[in-house]
């Protein structure tokens, strides 16, 4: 049930884990301000930590469970496994 502030790291695929002002705030790469900022925010601001630290924890919830995961996963490696009928 917490939300995460992260930086913006191309690639990194933590834009993906954490949704920007829903489950988390995302912050430019390599900027000691924009996080001093989002902090400043996050401090005066609790009922958005509470809010988005619920929806963070839905969704961890819904998409990041084990069995949740390891469906999609079978699911994926069954679709590429099946030879194509022509």
């Amino acid at each position: 049930g917490k939300p995460a502030l992260i930086t913006g790291v191309v690639g990194s695929g933590m834009s993906w884990v954490v949704e920007d002002c829903v489950t988390g705030w995302t912050v430019l790469p390599e900027s000691a301000t924009a996080i001093v900022e989002a902090l400043d925010e996050i401090a005066k601001n609790r009922h958005e930590l509470v809010r988005r630290g619920a929806l963070a924890k839905a969704r961890f919830e819904k998409d990041f469970q084990i069995a949740s995961v390891a469906a999609s996963v079978s699911q994926l490696y069954l679709s590429i496994s099946r030879p194509k009928l022509l």
